[in-house]
């Protein structure tokens, strides 16, 4: 029947054939997949980091993925990959081959992991990073934040505390009057939105940071973007000049200016994958500012400081006795003033 899944019952004296013994090991197999297709999303579970050595070589680190069948894919040790020229994505795959002995009879079956790389994914393969390439054909940047992480399907309920820590140690980081503990690395996939006091802590964590904002209804649309650097909500960020990133920006007047680091997004789209950050792309936030071109009165237009993450009101340049202002530098107007020096005021954020 389709919906049967066998398996073998011993008894005393049973006379146990090759096809029973398969059959065991079959159920274990089957059992197992199912229980990871069902369970658990295609992608890495642990490991597989992707570092970049040289101008063709990579290397993936040991770790676990899981395809789209529920098979488990390991690589036991640091395996160096040889990217082929204007190979773009690196990916990963589960192969298998029979191991025959001296009379050609297939006596095992071994499962090793095939690293792979193309313009596009092979059928059933886990993406692990993406190459970028500069212009004397050597590898420029390997992105393994691009990869497809591994997941618990559906949603939990929890009751009582819940601790993310290895069996017999303390909780690197813990909140304190909540049933939550984590060891090691948090990540959300999603919106974090704070609704108590703050808890303390280093007046330089992005969370602690982001509750002493000033607190508003969530009205601005975000888009997440990859940076290198550690920023913070009202930081004002503008595009690398050469890497797919973003930085506070420093310069006035800047054309690559695009937002502001979000308190709380009431939408963000893209996704959360590495060290990604929610960039207010029109809507209102709260924003850095500073009098380096004047005070700011509610309603003038911004733009970009000499201050870095910080905006500045934006004085327009006479075109024929009309002031105008350079395309691509105001990334907003000011909802709030500010007499002099620095300071934090709500921006309604729109480009132009």
């Amino acid at each position: 029947m389709a919906n049967e899944i066998q398996r073998v019952i011993y008894f005393p004296y049973q006379f146990l054939t090759a096809e029973d013994f398969k059959a065991e090991q079959q159920y274990h197999i089957t059992m197992r997949e199912l229980q990871n297709k069902h369970a658990y999303s295609q992608g890495v579970l642990n490991g597989l980091a992707v570092r970049h050595l040289d101008e063709r070589n990579v290397s993936i680190q040991p770790g676990m993925a899981l395809d789209a069948g529920g098979r488990a894919i390991f690589v036991l040790e640091e395996t160096l990959y040889v990217v082929p020229p204007n190979h773009t994505v690196i990916y990963l795959e589960l192969r298998t081959r029979d191991i025959q002995d001296k009379d050609g009879r297939v006596f095992r079956k071994a499962e090793y992991p095939e690293i792979l790389s193309g313009p596009s994914a092979p059928t059933g393969a886990i993406r692990l990073a993406t190459i970028q390439w500069d212009q004397h054909g050597n590898i420029a940047a390997c992105d393994d934040s691009t990869r497809l992480q591994a997941g618990p399907k559906g949603i939990r309920q929890l009751e009582g505390p819940l601790r993310i820590a290895p069996p017999g140690t303390q909780p690197r980081a813990e909140l304190r009057g909540v049933q939550l503990f984590v060891h090691g690395d948090l990540g959300i996939d999603g919106n974090l939105v704070f609704t108590e006091t703050s808890y303390g802590g280093s007046a330089q964590d992005f969370g602690d940071y982001a509750k002493r904002l000033p607190r508003s209804p969530r009205s601005d649309v975000a888009e997440n973007y990859v940076s290198d650097m550690d920023l913070e909500p009202g930081d004002v960020v503008s595009l690398h000049p050469e890497k797919d990133q973003i930085v506070p920006s420093q310069v006035p007047n800047d054309p690559l200016v695009i937002g502001v680091i979000s308190t709380a997004p009431a939408l963000t789209l893209g996704v959360s994958r590495g060290k990604v950050f929610p960039v207010a792309l029109c809507g209102r936030v709260p924003c850095k500012v500073v009098a380096e071109n004047g005070p700011i009165r509610r309603g003038d237009l911004l733009t970009a400081s000499s201050t870095p993450g910080y905006a500045m009101k934006a004085q327009p340049q006479l075109w024929q006795g009309h002031p105008v202002f350079h395309p691509g530098t105001i990334m907003g107007k000011a909802l709030g003033a500010l007499s002099n020096g620095q300071g934090l005021i709500e921006v309604l954020v729109w480009l132009r």
